[in-house]
């Protein structure tokens, strides 16, 4: 079933090691432990020089981490597959992207095929907090394209909108 939460750390440092590229994975889909629950416990541990990220509790949601993260370089995948009584009903999930990526963080994305290549993906990228909500450009992935596509589709466009 996988993690209910990867991470892939950027270039930024993270408790005063650079981890670009590692990969940490935090709950377990088949749980019944809520996401944020994931990231509090995660947060006693880890980021703990950083005062926003120290402050996070039950009142925020995975989307506004996920944001806060990838302002801090990091790559988000959140696993929002529904699981009930033992019953899977698709996997799904999403990715938040940092507004650049480092080539050892762009690696470990096409490494996560084995894991997420049975998934519906969506990318959120271009990031922005506006008025209070969470805005974003978004790409989803139809049921024909496999993860890998989906991960060159993102490549593609975002260097056609840099290039722009």
């Amino acid at each position: 079933m996988g993690s209910k939460i990867i991470i892939i750390y950027g270039d930024n440092l993270v408790d005063g090691e650079n981890k670009d590229g590692q990969v940490e994975r935090l709950g377990k889909i088949i749980y019944n432990d809520l996401h944020i629950a994931c990231f509090c416990d995660y947060f006693k541990t880890h980021f703990k020089d950083d005062e926003t990220l120290q402050k996070i509790n039950f009142n925020s949601t995975s989307e506004m981490i996920g944001y806060l993260l990838s302002l801090r370089s990091h790559l988000v995948f959140i696993n929002s597959t529904t699981i009930k009584n033992g019953r899977n009903y698709g996997n799904q999930g999403f990715f938040l992207m940092p507004k650049s990526i480092t080539e050892k963080q762009k690696e470990q994305l096409y490494g996560l095929n084995d894991e997420l290549k049975s998934f519906s993906i969506s990318i959120f990228y271009d990031l922005d907090f506006k008025d209070g909500f969470l805005d974003a450009k978004m790409i989803h992935s139809n049921e024909s394209e496999s993860y890998k596509e989906i991960i060159n589709k993102y490549f593609e466009i975002t260097k056609k909108e840099k290039s722009i």
